[in-house]
């Protein structure tokens, strides 16, 4: 969080978020999906798994959240969920 607004830095690892992504479903078909919860990635099914890394610079008074897969189900984007 910086100055008061959220801002996602990975991208999901879903199923339904990766389609979106290659523009084979909208936002809102996605939304809709019972597939939602399909993970392509994830830690403890194989011995190696793929990792994002990134670097970011800090400033004073920001915050990180760190979290799983499937937040964003709960906390929507403004900018890229126009229903919500």
């Amino acid at each position: 969080m910086r100055a008061g607004s959220f801002g996602q830095l990975t991208a999901d690892h879903s199923l339904v978020a990766e389609k979106v992504r290659v523009g084979i479903l909208t936002q809102q078909e996605a939304d809709a999906s019972e597939l939602q919860s399909v993970l392509t990635r994830a830690v403890g099914t194989s011995s190696e798994v793929q990792v994002d890394v990134d670097e970011q610079m800090l400033l004073v008074g920001d915050s990180l959240l760190l979290c799983s897969d499937g937040l964003t189900r709960m906390v929507t984007d403004p900018k890229s969920r126009a229903h919500c």
